[in-house]
């Protein structure tokens, strides 16, 4: 009796907390979906040819910009056709975003404010499903939807595993999908069961990215601090790109972010036998003359810093390269179809529900 008031609260926990959160995880889900492929559909959007990033390209993209009158704070590989550098910039008092392939083409020009076309949609769609364009406030929102989601993927497990239909479900599919609400909810348990894990592990690292900052400060990670002092001679943005390559060779430049105020290069790389991930996150800083100041090596992160250096990658199936990307992108895909079918069977089943009628006898007045 025990065990199934506990399976029945468990079910009755799942399904309202599900009732009440699934229009906005269906929003979420469907906007990560599809910024999910996004640098590669981007990049091929401007038409360029595939081709490496070298030093000399990224130094070539940074002075292309300059030429332009743009002040140029950072300088970064599209992340999806190779040859393509986005670089981020200032002028006339606004922040753009410049598209520049490494012979130094400039393919389109984007003010930051600007929310639809030349690529800002994707932008624009990876910030909402991040921070609701709320900041801090929209980035807690989506953090404790997700530990809901989390909360009813594990309660629609428990009620799944006391269930003595847990074994069949799994391995026996419904028939066809009907409109029936016994067949809908059917479907509806067998991917759950099936996607249950996976999904349990892209909702928990999702988690985990909203929260980052002050899970962070619990553990003890905190960013970098550096600067350096005025020195003689300079080197420009190609030259601190060579110099970094050539401190860990073997490795693929990624993003510079230029000295600024506190006089150092941030080159970012990803490292021989580093996690696979879009941008790396192997960094080496140079001052202006190109002296070593300080070197992060992705590969040696351990404990709570290889934990969070890992989470992004993880959270997008990067860590395992496309076949990853794409098992990720399918499970989204599984959770929307979950969704669908239990809020179609829920509606079915208040449409359906029969009025109660009194059955008391009617008496004869007389």
């Amino acid at each position: 009796m025990k065990q199934a008031n506990d399976t029945r609260t468990a079910r009755t926990i799942h399904k309202f907390v599900g009732l009440a959160l699934a229009f906005f995880w269906f929003l979420q889900i469907a906007r990560g979906l599809a910024i999910h492929f996004r640098t590669e559909r981007g990049d091929r959007l401007p038409g360029a040819r595939a081709v490496m990033v070298s030093p000399a390209g990224g130094g070539t993209a940074g002075r292309r910009a300059a030429d332009a009158g743009y002040d140029v704070s950072s300088i970064w590989i599209s992340g999806g056709v190779e040859g393509q550098l986005d670089v981020y910039a200032a002028k006339d008092g606004g922040d753009h975003t410049l598209r520049i392939d490494s012979a130094g083409r400039m393919l389109r020009t984007r003010p930051d404010s600007q929310s639809v076309g030349d690529g800002a949609l994707y932008e624009t769609m990876k910030a909402f499903h991040q921070t609701l364009l709320a900041g801090d406030t929209g980035q807690a929102i989506v953090g404790v939807s997700g530990l809901f989601l989390v909360f009813s993927i594990v309660m629609g497990l428990v009620a799944g595993w006391r269930s003595k239909a847990m074994g069949r479900s799994i391995v026996r599919r419904p028939a066809r999908l009907v409109s029936g609400q016994a067949n809908l909810l059917g479907w509806h348990r067998f991917l759950g069961y099936w996607l249950a894990i996976p999904l349990l592990a892209l909702a928990v690292s999702g988690v985990m990215l909203a929260f980052a900052d002050p899970l962070k400060d619990m553990a003890g990670v905190s960013a970098p601090s550096v600067s350096a002092q005025d020195s003689l001679g300079t080197i420009d943005a190609a030259g601190a790109v060579a110099k970094a390559l050539d401190h860990i060779p073997g490795s693929r430049f990624t993003a510079i972010d230029m000295p600024g105020e506190t006089g150092v290069y941030r080159i970012r790389m990803h490292a021989p036998g580093e996690i696979a991930r879009s941008y790396g996150a192997t960094a080496i800083y140079l001052d202006r003359s190109g002296r070593l100041v300080r070197v992060e090596d992705a590969r040696t992160k351990r404990g709570a810093d290889a934990i969070f250096n890992a989470l992004y990658p993880f959270h997008t199936g990067q860590v395992l390269g496309i076949g990853g990307r794409i098992a990720a992108f399918l499970c989204g895909v599984g959770a929307l179809v979950m969704l669908v079918l239990a809020m179609t069977a829920w509606a079915r089943s208040t449409r359906r529900r029969p009025t109660q009628r009194s059955r008391a006898p009617v008496r004869d007045s007389n």
